[in-house]
C-alpha cells in the first residue's frame, strides 16, 4: 500500500510520540496508518463523524510535518555550529602554534615581540611631540614602517635635534626595529 512507508517513518521513527499531538489525533493516525482502518471506522471507535475523524489525520499530519521541518532547521543548524567550531578550533590551533614559535625564538633572543602585531599605528608608542612631527614628515604611519627608516633620513630632516633621533631609534628598538 502506498501508505506504508509513510507509516513506518511515522511510527517507527518516533514522530507520533514527539510531534505535540492530541490523544485523539495520535490515536486516529495509529488507527490509521498502523492498522489500516478506514475514516467511517476511526470514527465509528471514537464516536465522530467521518469527516470529523479525516479532520484529526489531517491536523495529525501537518503537526508531524511542522515538527519535520523543525528538526530539519534544527539540524541545518547543528550543522553549521559544528562547521564553525571546528574552524574557530582550526585558527586557535594555529595561533597557538604561532604563539609558541614566536615565544621560543623571543627565548632565543632571535626576536622581540611586538605588542599586537607590527601593523600598529605609531600613535600607541608614547613619542614625544617633536619625534611625532619628525615620523609624519618621513611619512612614517606604523610601526612596520620604522624598518625601512635610516639614520641618515632621520639626520636629513631640518630642525631634528640628537635627543629627538635617539628617542626614535631607541623606541624602535623597543618594538624590535633596528634603525641603521
Amino acid at each position: 500500500m502506498k501508505k506504508d512507508w509513510i507509516a513506518m517513518l511515522i511510527i517507527n521513527t518516533g514522530l507520533i510520540e514527539i510531534s505535540f499531538l492530541s490523544v485523539n489525533e495520535q490515536y486516529a493516525l495509529t488507527a490509521y496508518l498502523q492498522e489500516n482502518e478506514t475514516y467511517s471506522k476511526i470514527g465509528e471507535e471514537m464516536q465522530l463523524t467521518d469527516e470529523r475523524a479525516r479532520q484529526l489525520i489531517v491536523k495529525g499530519f501537518e503537526k508531524i510535518l511542522l515538527t519535520i521541518r523543525s528538526l530539519i532547521a534544527k539540524s541545518v543548524r547543528l550543522e553549521s555550529i559544528l562547521i564553525e567550531k571546528e574552524n574557530i578550533g582550526k585558527e586557535l590551533f594555529a595561533l597557538h602554534e604561532n604563539f609558541k614559535e614566536e615565544q621560543q625564538l623571543s627565548k632565543e633572543g632571535l626576536i622581540k615581540l611586538v605588542p599586537n602585531g607590527s601593523n600598529n599605528l605609531l600613535g600607541s608608542i608614547p613619542f614625544s611631540v617633536r619625534a611625532k612631527r619628525a615620523l609624519d614628515t618621513l611619512k612614517i604611519e606604523s610601526i612596520a614602517d620604522l624598518s625601512s627608516l635610516t639614520k641618515e633620513k632621520l639626520n636629513s630632516l631640518r630642525q631634528v635635534g640628537v635627543k629627538t633621533i635617539d628617542e626614535i631609534i631607541r623606541k624602535s628598538e623597543e618594538y624590535g626595529i633596528k634603525i641603521e
